[in-house]
């Protein structure tokens, strides 16, 4: 798995997996330039703003309006009015969902 870390630590945090799996969203928008066009899903992991960056995720959203959320039911109210819901997978604790992939099916188990 090929791991692209657009930024990590207090100043905001994102990082691509594969090219198609983003976690975290606390960088500008600009940052993400190189994978907008094949980002499948973002993580959104928790609250802070370095992990959540609302313009951000407001424009990601708006560019890519088929592009899948997921997060876990405390993220839902900064998500309101700025993610579709329809685009949003709530994720429960030790529940495991899957992906679709190009090159197979991505496992996730909060």
């Amino acid at each position: 798995m090929n791991c692209d870390v657009i930024a990590t630590g207090s100043g905001g945090n994102a990082v691509v997996l594969d090219g198609r799996i983003m976690v975290d969203c606390g960088v500008p928008f600009c940052k993400l330039g190189p994978f907008l066009r094949d980002l499948g899903v973002v993580f959104l992991t928790h609250r802070h703003g370095y992990h959540f960056k609302k313009n951000t995720v407001q424009r990601l959203a708006k560019e890519r309006p088929t592009l899948r959320w997921s997060m876990g039911e405390h993220m839902l109210p900064l998500a309101d009015g700025v993610i579709p819901a329809r685009c949003i997978d709530t994720l429960e604790p030790g529940q495991e969902y899957g992906y679709k992939l190009p090159d197979g099916t991505l496992l996730v188990r909060p």
